[in-house]
């Protein structure tokens, strides 16, 4: 399921902070508690296991926020939204009968983001819409709207996170898909081992690293680095759909790996 939801900016000027996604993810956590405590700290502290990997994963995420007029000042990290109107999409794996429920958790909320002053940014909900998530095909090209984090381990313990065109990207990014499939408790269908699973990364001179604060200025600071491309994905399509629904990549539920399928053929035109 997608939600789409609309914010009004009540100011001529309102400022962010350009790492924002920690902010964000903080807010749709308190949303979903107030309508449901035990599910919002269900993924919040844990999430979803695969047994097969021994792996927990939150399956939502969400995309950036679409600013229609905005100015970057980079010297103090901040966003200046100029625009009334800006939007974001919000996407997890639900059954159908709980869309109305989620739906309405948003509705006539007030999104608050701490802005780095010491005071908060805020906008009002003024829209909120839903619609299914599904793909009718097994080979899409997918954007990607906010960083895919893909990352190893060094003999530290350290992240050491992987570019898209390094060696072994495609079996770290499979085996991370295979393993959120494994996390929604379906068996996987003997057929796939026979099926055609491929990443082909496309306009590799157009991938765009980014790295990307979380809880800045605390004890708790990190950075995460993650990239920006298009990709053609060729896989049985309920794996596709559980990367569109719960993200590609690691760090989903901090507002990472939030893909968008483009039709090729349109776009060639």
């Amino acid at each position: 399921m997608e939600l789409k939801i609309n914010f009004l900016n009540q100011k001529p000027l309102t400022t962010i902070p350009i790492d924002y996604q920690y902010y964000l993810s903080s807010w749709l956590y308190g949303i979903m508690k107030e309508g449901d405590s035990q599910y919002a700290t269900f993924l919040h502290d844990q999430g979803y296991a695969s047994d097969k990997a021994g792996k927990f994963f939150k399956l939502f995420c969400f995309s950036n926020l679409h600013l229609q007029d905005f100015q970057i000042n980079k010297h103090n990290a901040t966003i200046a939204v100029k625009g009334e109107i800006l939007s974001m999409k919000l996407r997890f794996l639900a059954d159908d009968a709980v869309e109305n429920f989620v739906k309405g958790l948003f509705i006539n909320q007030k999104l608050s983001l701490k802005n780095g002053f010491n005071s908060m940014a805020e906008f009002d909900v003024n829209m909120v819409s839903t619609k299914r998530v599904e793909v009718d095909k097994e080979s899409v090209k997918i954007k990607m709207m906010s960083p895919l984090v893909l990352s190893t381990k060094d003999d530290r313990g350290m992240d050491q996170y992987a570019h898209p065109m390094d060696e072994g990207y495609e079996a770290l990014f499979f085996r991370n898909l295979l393993d959120k499939y494994s996390a929604t408790g379906q068996d996987f269908d003997p057929a796939w081992q026979n099926a055609t699973m491929s990443l082909e990364i496309m306009n590799q001179e157009k991938i765009k690293s980014k790295l990307v604060m979380i809880k800045g200025d605390t004890k708790q600071e990190t950075r995460v680095r993650g990239y920006l491309f298009d990709f053609i994905l060729e896989a049985p399509k309920p794996l596709i759909e559980v990367g569109l629904l719960g993200g590609f990549g690691k760090e989903c539920g901090m507002g990472f790996g939030f893909g968008e399928v483009i039709n090729i053929q349109s776009e060639s035109k």
